[in-house]
């Protein structure tokens, strides 16, 4: 393992640990579901901790007072710059109100990232993309410096924060970062199918798989007919030497579906063509 002041190099990989430093004001549920689906090699660890409700009770009481108190000795000079303070004053008598309902509890959380890279160009392309992912949500991230080695403790699976940067969290907030998120879909050779849940495409190739059956069912004109013709298209484009056979009861709809693509139609009955 070689050590440098903002990467290492383990197993002639070169990784790099970042760590979250601000985290936005409001989140959506998901709002990390891109980081943990962009194409980089990356590792992601929370180090979650609850807090004595006592002791943050009478944290929150002693920093609303602090900030009620600035907000006064600005007004008192007439200083204008106290949107940040009403913001922060805001939200801590919100959360000050829950935490003495029982209706949340708050947290100590640390996030950690781990990015392994074949090169060193490689690592700044991938960093540059996580600064970008991260930077859509309002979380700012900084590089461990100087501490690449210790910050290993961070990652790996024994519940040990040895940089300890922590951060505290609400209950709602923290619900959110639990994402469970799937590894997308996706099959080299395959067609696109449509969107999950997540609206990732699905890409796969069905006829790959042992069972690779598929029923399509609805209500009268919910498309159907139309999904069906679109995979056709789509594996023919992919594949121009794909032959599809298809039966069809009415007769009415895919002879000219089947003319269009310069394929034949065939009628069961003697008389009809």
């Amino acid at each position: 393992m070689e050590r440098h002041p903002e990467f290492q190099i383990r197993n002639e990989k070169v990784t790099q640990i970042m760590t979250v430093t601000g985290f936005p004001r409001k989140v959506n549920l998901g709002w990390l579901v891109p980081l943990t689906i962009a194409d980089v090699d990356l590792r992601l660890s929370f180090h979650i901790t609850p807090r004595n409700p006592a002791k943050t009770r009478q944290q929150l009481q002693r920093r609303y007072t602090q900030t009620t108190t600035s907000l006064a000795l600005k007004s008192r000079k007439g200083r204008t710059d106290t949107h940040q303070d009403e913001l922060e004053r805001e939200d801590l008598l919100r959360i000050l109100q829950d935490v003495v309902r029982g209706t949340t509890k708050v947290y100590d959380i640390a996030i950690y990232m781990e990015l392994i890279a074949d090169s060193h160009e490689e690592l700044d392309e991938m960093r540059e993309r996580v600064d970008t992912i991260l930077a859509e949500q309002d979380v700012e991230t900084t590089v461990l410096r100087h501490q690449q080695i210790e910050g290993n403790g961070t990652i790996v699976p024994l519940a040990t924060d040895t940089i300890k940067n922590v951060h505290p969290i609400q209950l709602e907030a923290l619900a959110t970062l639990f994402n469970l998120v799937e590894p997308p879909i996706y099959d080299a050779d395959g067609i696109m199918m449509g969107f999950d849940d997540t609206s990732r495409p699905v890409i796969i190739d069905r006829y790959a798989h042992s069972g690779y059956g598929m029923v399509i069912s609805g209500k009268t004109g919910s498309g159907k007919s139309y999904a069906r013709k679109l995979e056709i298209y789509r594996r023919l484009l992919a594949d121009p030497t794909v032959q599809c056979v298809l039966f069809d009861p009415a007769g009415d709809d895919y002879p000219f579906f089947a003319e269009k693509l310069r394929g034949k139609s065939f009628a069961s009955a003697a008389h009809r063509r």
